[in-house]
């Protein structure tokens, strides 16, 4: 729930400032946000470890060159295409992440301890959750495209079209949180991402140049009720199905594997995107600066169905790993 309602602060926010003041200014908006939650986290969070072991920074360290580089060498890729570049931040990132794997076999208190990847229903519940993030978030990117740069949309009016598949998510999330600690959550998330799926076709079937504005809604919606059972079920089989002293491990890893779905999916996206219009061209429809309405607009909802096509494949092998995550692990939730 707190997720949904950050992301519909964040779009309609980030609509506001790039119409009215620019979209180089959205950038700003996580310095006041950032120095709250700082704020917050000092004050209300209780640090119960009462372990004397030391935090893996060097992991933490390697981990996060690996992820910032191998990244922005997929961005770099998706921005301008293949160059020696990009090609030495892939590689330089894959050998960051060789050395954190040997760094954190080594340490007492790893950052991702592999020990929980022998629990079938935490493994692959991880798993649904990369590939559910490889799948969505591309889609999502898409229809800003698709609504500013086709349908001339300004950016916040586009932020308002998105806006109700936020809210349907964010209402509905405590309530299949619920569901999903009573039953369990391999039925509950695995239908989420058929309702993700069946969003998406709609899209495919029904989003054209000329489609009333309405049909974008109407997907949003059918995709937030999936993201409503998906993300909190997950959530819960992983935290469910770890002891209680990794489960601060456990959720980081988590949002480490949703992150990496979620940039994946991005960089997916807009490769799918600049494959029908120019890259620079893909860039500032998506700033908001400019418009491909008319018979170039038409080429570009080719590429978006191809786009769809890819994200829906991910989001497909996301349902097998939900549906075969195995039998969870449930006592002691409500104690």
């Amino acid at each position: 729930m707190s997720w949904n309602i950050g992301a519909v602060l964040g779009i309609l926010l980030g609509g506001v400032i790039t119409t009215f003041i620019g979209y180089r200014y959205i950038f700003f908006i996580n310095v006041p946000i950032g120095a709250v939650a700082v704020a917050l986290g000092l004050r209300y969070v209780i640090n119960n470890n009462k372990s004397n072991d030391k935090i893996d920074l060097p992991g933490m360290a390697l981990l996060g060159i690996a992820i910032a580089l191998i990244a922005y060498s997929g961005i770099s890729y998706a921005s301008i295409g293949f160059n020696y570049f990009n090609l030495a931040l892939f590689t330089i990132g894959v050998a960051a992440t060789i050395g954190f794997a040997l760094v954190d076999r080594r340490v007492k208190m790893p950052t991702i301890n592999v020990s929980m990847f022998k629990n079938k229903v935490f493994k692959n519940s991880l798993f649904a959750s990369l590939f559910q993030g490889l799948g969505f978030m591309g889609v999502t990117f898409l229809l800003i495209m698709y609504l500013q740069g086709v349908r001339g949309f300004s950016p916040l009016d586009a932020s308002l079209v998105l806006f109700p598949g936020y809210i349907v998510s964010g209402v509905l999330a405590p309530y299949m949180g619920r569901y999903s600690d009573k039953y369990g959550a391999r039925l509950i998330a695995t239908a989420g991402i058929a309702f993700m799926i069946a969003g998406v076709l709609f899209y495919i079937f029904f989003l054209g140049v000329a489609s009333p504005v309405y049909y974008v809604i109407i997907g949003t919606i059918i995709t937030g009720f999936g993201g409503a059972m998906f993300w909190p079920s997950n959530s819960s089989a992983v935290m469910a199905n770890v002891a209680g002293e990794l489960r601060g491990a456990a959720s980081g890893t988590l949002r480490l594997f949703s992150s990496l779905g979620l940039i994946g999916s991005f960089i997916i996206a807009f490769v799918a995107a600049a494959s029908a219009v120019p890259r620079y061209l893909a860039f500032e429809i998506f700033a908001g600066t400019s418009k491909v309405i008319g018979g170039v607009g038409k080429v570009f909802v080719s590429g978006m169905h191809v786009a769809f096509i890819a994200l829906m494949i991910m989001l497909a092998i996301a349902g097998i790993f939900s549906f075969v995550r195995g039998k969870e692990n449930r006592q002691g939730r409500h104690g």
